[in-house]
């Protein structure tokens, strides 16, 4: 696990100096009337992962991931910065991650050909066409969940470690030594991202992930899901899986389903997330962060210890569907009582 230690000093390093280079080209995140931060950020994170990410490549001379990811990552890192910069719409931005998941599909051959048990029974599984059409809708849903989800100091790399540092401890007791090593190594770089960017060693965020690492981290957490679930050999149950991703994957939901019956869009910017309500009902950042965590870390648990039992895909898959209505029905009462105000900022 050298590779893992070297990658996450690298990161460590790399961010300051990113962060400088930054602040003169003006990729820099500035508080508005949705971003309660205080003062120019620089948006620097996803770059400096991916730049960790590539040296890894070449230190395991072209082992950490395959080059078809890695490029992918590249193009998304791009689209993001340009995102940070000129502020694309949602349909340019749509259009190029539903162009990435695309490539990812029919170059990579990687998507969804099942969904597990669902139904009881026997697995439910898909003909070429609907695996495709899936797996792109899966896809560029859960690099938007990333997106959504990054809203406060520390949140989205906290989720994103605990998930992708399980799916690793699983590769590895399945002897997927590989898939192990690079989900260790992009755990790594969050953890030296999140340095910079919690509220644990200092008053306020450094730097942020930018939309460059939300969406490049996204499809990585797509890619090694299905890589993890279809198969015969696979390590990780479908089902397990949504489980895995937890938190962000309910809050998503949730949140889409409230502006739908709202008659507002469903991908309409908002502080509607859980993070934000929390935030409303004066917890501070840092314990907003830490509820947050803990309530993703029994789901990712319950993954965890499902993760390769095919037998119980039925209920877990139906537990997350309760729960996801619990957490709406519940959640919106709870919280409409929540005042406005907020005691930092974001």
């Amino acid at each position: 696990m050298l590779i893992v230690a070297f990658t996450t000093v690298f990161c460590v390093a790399v961010i300051p100096f990113l962060g400088r280079l930054a602040i003169e080209h003006g990729l820099t995140d500035k508080p508005d009337s949705r971003k309660r931060h205080v003062g120019e950020v620089p948006l620097v994170g996803g770059i400096a992962i991916f730049l960790t990410l590539a040296v890894g490549e070449v230190l395991t001379q072209g082992q950490l991931m395959p080059p078809l990811l890695l490029a992918l990552c590249l193009l998304l890192v791009v689209l993001g910065v340009v995102d940070d910069l000129k502020d694309l719409s949602a349909r340019c931005r749509l259009c190029f991650q539903i162009a990435v998941a695309l490539l990812m599909v029919v170059l990579g051959d990687v998507r969804i050909e099942s969904v597990g048990a669902v139904l009881g029974g026997t697995d439910v599984e898909f003909g070429y066409v609907a695996s495709v059409l899936f797996t792109v809708v899966c896809t560029v849903g859960v690099i938007n969940a990333i997106n959504m989800i990054d809203g406060l100091d520390g949140l989205s790399g906290s989720l994103l470690s605990m998930t992708l540092s399980s799916m690793g401890v699983l590769a590895l007791v399945h002897g997927d030594t590989s898939t192990a090593l690079t989900l260790f190594v992009v755990t790594g770089s969050l953890l030296a991202f999140l340095f910079y960017n919690s509220r644990v060693v200092r008053r306020k965020a450094a730097v942020f992930m930018g939309d460059s690492g939300s969406m490049m981290l996204g499809l990585i957490l797509v890619w090694y899901l299905v890589e993890m679930t279809q198969g015969s050999a696979r390590s990780l149950s479908p089902v397990a899986a949504g489980w895995m991703f937890g938190l962000p994957l309910m809050d998503t939901v949730v949140v889409m389903m409230g502006r739908v019956l709202e008659k507002r869009s469903p991908f309409q910017a908002g502080r509607d997330h859980l993070h934000h309500r929390l935030r409303n009902r004066q917890l501070t950042v840092n314990s907003t962060v830490l509820a947050m965590l803990a309530m993703h870390s029994a789901l990712v648990l319950v993954g965890t210890i499902n993760g390769s039992n095919a037998d119980n895909e039925t209920w877990l898959f139906w537990a997350f569907v309760a729960l996801v209505l619990v957490h709406f029905v519940i959640g919106k009462r709870y919280f409409k009582a929540a005042t406005g105000g907020v005691l930092e900022a974001d």
